[in-house]
């Protein structure tokens, strides 16, 4: 009897060492099987990310004094600070939705494997301070709730959200995150580099001339109050149209196989004003399917495949301004 119970007696010690190693094994520190933050770093450290996104170039983001540039294939380019920011925001805090898979079986499944992830590695002067394995994104459902009856179906009724899965470098764990980081980080080169054609103040203009090789070149110019095509009032409408549009334009596809060099413009927009330097839009006869090449001394760095739709906008005939 005796003999029995000491047998019981060992199981169950047995039993409650295992419960014991399995508790502090995956969930008693909370890094095996939650994380609370993927990352979470003090941005202002960051000198440099380079971004691998498969079927891309390497893509290296360098802190260049109070700017940043991109070196891609061998070239580098400009890169507006509000790309910047899209990527140092989600590196801020990266919040766990929760675990996905512990073991590497998964990897390929959801996209953290070295061939299929977006690789991310975040320095400060050379040191790591994030390397991260972003994969694949994933729509999860929205998780049952009973509604309380004073609440309408407005109120209580959830939506579903996007998670994206990631794991860091050396760990095998991977973390479901809610957002869209895919999208963020697996973009193309030409993704991140800046295409502006014009952003202005539209308050600030005072005169745009408009010189064209195929059609009547003309002036439009702010006389106090009024605007004037070539000493003939403007119609206000159709010019504040106009001035609006000249608040934001970008180009779309870029073309860096273009030599401008010895060319001739078919049309140039120069545009003058109070508080910035006179911008110069200049387009250059193409090919049929890129039709123009569009240039802009705000983005000096930059050629444009101009489609009929940019060129429209920018560069209006007289007619336009005289209805």
């Amino acid at each position: 009897m005796f003999k029995k119970l000491n047998y019981k007696v060992l199981l169950i010690i047995l039993v409650v060492l295992i419960g014991i190693y399995l508790i502090s094994e995956y969930s008693g520190s909370g890094e095996r099987t939650f994380k609370s933050e993927v990352v979470g770093i003090d941005t202002a450290r960051i000198t440099r990310i380079t971004i691998e996104n498969p079927g891309n170039p390497k893509m290296v983001f360098s802190k260049t004094g109070p700017g940043w540039q991109m070196e891609a294939a061998g070239e580098k380019y400009p890169v507006q600070s509000s790309v910047i920011r899209g990527l140092l925001l989600p590196l801020a805090g990266m919040k766990s939705d929760g675990v996905a898979a512990i073991g590497e079986e998964k990897h390929g499944e959801l996209q953290v494997n070295d061939s299929a992830a977006v690789h991310v590695v975040a320095e400060d002067d050379g040191k790591k301070l994030a390397d991260l394995y972003i994969g694949r994104l994933s729509y999860q459902q929205p998780s049952a709730a009973v509604a309380p009856k004073a609440q309408s179906m407005q109120q209580y009724q959830q939506q579903g959200k996007m998670i994206t899965y990631v794991r860091e470098a050396g760990d095998e764990t991977v973390y479901g995150v809610e957002g869209f980081l895919r999208s963020t980080f697996g973009r193309k080169p030409d993704d991140f580099r800046d295409k502006t054609l014009v952003k202005l103040n539209q308050e600030d203009i005072t005169k745009v001339e408009f010189d064209y090789t195929d059609k009547e070149s003309f002036i439009l110019q702010k006389q106090e109050n009024d605007w004037y095509v070539n000493g003939q009032k403007a119609d206000s409408a159709s010019t504040v149209k106009y001035l609006r549009k000249l608040r934001s334009q970008r180009g779309r596809e870029f073309a860096d196989d273009y030599n401008t060099a010895g060319s001739i413009p078919i049309s140039t927009l120069s545009i003058e004003g109070n508080n910035f330097m006179p911008v110069v839009v200049k387009a250059y006869p193409a090919d049929t399917i890129r039709e123009y090449i569009i240039t802009s001394t705000l983005n000096p760095d930059a050629k444009f495949a101009g489609a009929k739709g940019v060129y429209t906008r920018l560069f209006e005939e007289k007619d336009y301004f005289l209805k």
